[in-house]
């Protein structure tokens, strides 16, 4: 025998007096005439009259049926019973609830940790653009040997000072910056044909002292940049390109600091 709503199997109780369909739940008794069984539904209503779920669950189970929950519904439309998968219907809601509830559990720690990333990488920049400044700062200079004898050079990435140097040189530049130098030199004293030669992104500067350049106190090219800063400075400056000379008020020729070749 098959369930008369939904067509499904049935399972029994009290030497098959009493049956129940194992998919919607519905209730049966069994009746015997001769050799031959036929079912007649059992319509089970709480004391209100109503048709309860949970209470026609708790009068199977006195009847002797195991607690069971239904995987099909039977509804009736227009007459005809419709078999309504009930349980296939819950579990499904029920997974999606459950892929949506983990989906924004994994995106909010996505977004965590991308937050988190960006968050350091924009640390770590900020950190190496103080530890940058904070290298080629003035303050940071390491001091640095020269006897004024031959020409002293500066390149790379180098923060150095020098100080109280006096240099005569003869011929050639007494100092050559390049790269990323950034030199200091204070109260040197030194005289040359080219004092100073400052290219690339060199910047160099002189506090006190003097300098004198019988072709140049000062040569910036490129983004070179030399800066006097009271200074006394006797011959003319040259630039080219982005180079700058800026302070360089001379004693010796008054009518032009800065002339070009």
């Amino acid at each position: 025998m098959k369930c008369l709503h939904c067509g499904a199997g049935l399972e029994y109780v009290q030497n098959v007096s009493y049956a129940r369909c194992s998919h919607c739940l519905a209730l049966f008794t069994v009746n015997t005439q001769g050799h031959q069984r036929f079912l007649t539904p059992l319509e089970v209503r709480a004391p209100n009259g109503q048709i309860d779920p949970a209470f026609t669950a708790m009068y199977a189970q006195q009847l002797g049926f195991a607690p069971r929950q239904a995987s099909h519904s039977v509804v009736g439309v227009g007459g005809v019973n419709v078999v309504v998968p009930t349980g296939r219907i819950e579990r499904d809601i029920r997974n999606k609830i459950s892929g949506w509830i983990w989906g924004l559990v994994i995106g909010a720690f996505i977004l965590i940790l991308l937050a988190g990333v960006f968050a350091w990488a924009i640390w770590m920049a900020m950190k190496a653009k103080d530890d940058t400044a904070s290298a080629s700062s003035p303050e940071s200079a390491k001091a640095a040997s020269w006897d004024g004898k031959a020409t002293f050079e500066c390149s790379g990435v180098d923060n150095v000072k020098i100080e109280k140097v006096t240099s005569k040189l003869a011929s050639g530049t007494a100092i050559k910056a390049s790269g990323n130098c950034q030199l200091t030199c204070t109260n040197c004293d030194i005289t040359a044909p080219i004092v100073v030669d400052a290219s690339a992104n060199a910047v160099v500067t002189f506090k006190g002292g003097s300098v004198n350049g019988s072709e140049n106190s000062a040569v910036a090219s490129a983004n070179g940049k030399v800066d006097f800063e009271g200074t006394t400075v006797k011959g003319p400056s040259k630039t080219s390109a982005n180079g700058k000379v800026t302070g360089a008020a001379t004693a010796a020729a008054p009518s032009s600091s800065k002339a070009t070749k």
